[in-house]
């Protein structure tokens, strides 16, 4: 067993999201060190989703860059390196709205909407 992500001190015994939280924590009427550990659990998966989408964007990039010179035609390989560096932008992009979405409800209490 993994120990919990917020207080650290036992052993977690209920998985949400994929993220360890013990059962103090979770909730279960008592008040855990966070506000509300599952709004928390789903932020810290989206941030560890938001973030292995932006190491394979970059794993994709670094190798597209050391095929140069490539056996594509001119205009393929550009393309192929324009798509691929859109996409680490949106990889980069999408890992830092998760982390800033994580970090306002960690340091301010802000709960975000779905849509955000």
């Amino acid at each position: 067993m993994e120990p919990c992500v917020f207080c650290q001190a036992e052993e977690a015994l209920v998985t949400e999201y994929g993220v360890p939280i013990c059962r103090r924590c979770l909730g279960n009427g008592k008040p855990g060190p966070h506000r509300n550990a599952s709004v928390c659990s789903a932020l810290v998966r989206d941030l560890t989703e938001a973030t292995a989408q932006f190491e394979s964007a970059f794993i994709e990039f670094n190798s597209a860059m050391g095929d140069i010179p490539s056996h594509f035609p001119h205009q393929d390989g550009t393309q192929r390196i324009h798509n691929i560096s859109h996409a680490l932008a949106a990889a980069r992009k999408n890992r830092q709205r998760a982390h800033e979405r994580l970090d306002n409800y960690l340091s301010r209490g802000i709960v975000p909407n779905d849509g955000e």
